[in-house]
């Protein structure tokens, strides 16, 4: 009975005995339901590792190669990847260690929920195949129906979290009318289609302290940072 938008929602409610972030990205043995799904929402990479599948088995590639063709390349993001032991590390920013910069977080087996490294400006570029709805230099990367369900906040159950606003896989703030795309070490980034703007705040390292995995109300203050640079610039 579990759907990809419910899997991309975190509205599923999909669980494993190993644990959120446990167990492997090709079997799903150990899976059951902690929740009817609608009827809860849990922030669950279990989720996203059956998205991943999913797309290897409809698109017939491995995951990682169906994100390079199908996202990617077409935008041109040469910064994006899994890093990988071996892989060179002089552009990688080491994040999640403190001031400790002798240890780099390594990304796990390649899918949809973490693992992915990636420079401002590829960053900033991703966002704004968002604000003009799907397109880059001329070619439809995706249906521009998708960015209604993608940021209609799914989370309308208030059980476990009713403060927290989600679409699919992606952060919201109805106040701002703003959709966020959040980082592991806490960057962040404020897309604005109101005021076709978009704001990222980027943080070198994380201390490892209570932030981690921080709800939206910190986002929300990059998106009226976002207003409030508007309303400057603003003749």
């Amino acid at each position: 009975a579990v759907t990809v938008r419910q899997l991309a929602s975190h509205t599923s409610g999909v669980i494993r005995k190993s644990g959120m972030r446990g167990g492997s990205s090709t079997d799903f043995s150990d899976v059951y339901l902690e929740f009817e799904p609608t009827t809860g929402w849990h922030y669950n990479e279990l989720g996203m590792k059956m998205l991943g599948r999913i797309m290897e088995q409809a698109g017939g590639k491995p995951y990682e190669q169906l994100l390079g063709e199908r996202i990617l390349e077409p935008l041109g993001l040469t910064s994006v990847g899994y890093l990988k032991q071996g892989d060179p590390l002089e552009n990688i920013v080491r994040t999640c260690t403190g001031t400790d910069s002798s240890f780099v977080s390594y990304s796990p087996e390649p899918y949809p929920g973490s693992g992915l490294f990636a420079n401002m400006q590829d960053i900033i570029r991703f966002g704004q195949l968002w604000l003009d709805k799907g397109r880059v230099d001329g070619t439809v990367v995706f249906d521009e129906a998708l960015i209604e369900d993608a940021w209609r906040n799914y989370n309308t159950t208030g059980k476990p979290h009713d403060d927290y606003e989600y679409g699919m896989m992606t952060w919201l703030s109805s106040e701002e009318n703003a959709a966020f795309m959040a980082g592991a070490a806490q960057s962040v980034a404020a897309i604005l289609p109101d005021q076709d703007m978009i704001v990222l705040i980027g943080l070198n390292q994380y201390d490892g302290g209570p932030g981690w995995g921080r709800p939206p109300v910190e986002h929300s203050n990059v998106a009226r940072l976002g207003l409030y640079l508007n309303n400057l610039l603003k003749p």
